[in-house]
């Protein structure tokens, strides 16, 4: 009886050692298959610039006054990198906007003008416009109607193919709109954000702030996570631990009125 358990255990043994065999087999596949998927998720959409500096991610700035009828953001292209024509929407969002100035945006076809607020997810009119592989277009603006109103609003613009979720390609449009003299001379108001990206903190020194002032860092969905009161030159520090990583943005807010917007980026 003692010599027949032998044969016994050696097959346990045995077998245990194919399960884990098998399973390594099943690691290792499907370590191969998750890999194949992450390479295959990359976009083959980018934006550039007309000299062909890529802008993804970025925020392009444009200035105007508040007396101008309207300032115009163009002169950006949506490159295709693969071999294979893609069909591409374009989506606008309203992150930090002015209160009572218009906007509308064009993907060839143009929308009716919103008010800030009216419609803060707006997909450009027209449909998919084709791009060949290796060719890009330069068929997106966005048109801004300051109506009297000073201050700095920033859209979120997504070019995307409805087809392939991962074909997408982000960056931001700020407009900096100045009401007078005197507004364009504040622009000698210091603003600094560090380190930056960040992660579990960020410094933001304010300097030559001559009213009292709040700001706001807000997520890229425009929903406000900090707040602070300014009466001066200030130096403040935030906590960001738990805040999720990406991309948000700080306003500073004077008189009701939003005089800067900055990017910052939380990483973990």
């Amino acid at each position: 009886m003692t010599n027949a358990k032998y044969p016994i255990i050696f097959l346990l043994k045995f077998d245990h050692n194919i399960i884990n065999c098998i399973n390594m087999k099943h690691f290792f596949t499907l370590a191969f298959a998750c890999s194949v998927t992450l390479l295959s998720a990359q976009s083959n959409l980018e934006i550039r610039s007309a000299s062909g500096v890529l802008l993804d991610g970025t925020t392009q700035v444009h200035t105007g006054l508040s007396t101008d009828s309207e300032v115009i953001a163009e002169g950006y292209y949506v490159h295709n990198t693969s071999g294979s024509a893609i069909g591409v929407r374009c989506k606008r969002e309203e992150i930090s906007v002015v209160a009572n100035t218009e906007n509308n945006v064009c993907w060839s076809l143009c929308s009716a003008d919103y008010t800030a607020g009216d419609q803060p997810i707006l997909i450009a009119p027209g449909g998919s416009l084709n791009i060949n592989g290796g060719d890009s277009l330069n068929a997106f603006y966005i048109h801004y109607k300051p109506d009297g109103y000073a201050g700095v609003s920033l859209f979120k613009v997504t070019f995307y193919n409805p087809s392939v979720v991962s074909d997408t390609a982000v960056f931001y449009i700020q407009f900096d709109v100045a009401l007078s003299v005197h507004d364009v001379a504040s622009k000698a108001l210091n603003i600094n954000a560090y380190p930056n990206p960040a992660n579990n903190y960020i410094n933001i020194d304010v300097e030559n702030l001559g009213e009292k002032s709040t700001l706001h860092i807000v997520d890229a969905l425009g929903v406000t996570v900090k707040t602070a009161t300014l009466t001066g030159d200030s130096n403040l520090k935030f906590n960001t631990s738990d805040l999720r990583a990406g991309v948000y943005f700080y306003s500073l807010i004077t008189n009701n009125k939003t005089v800067l917007t900055r990017r910052i980026v939380i990483t973990r």
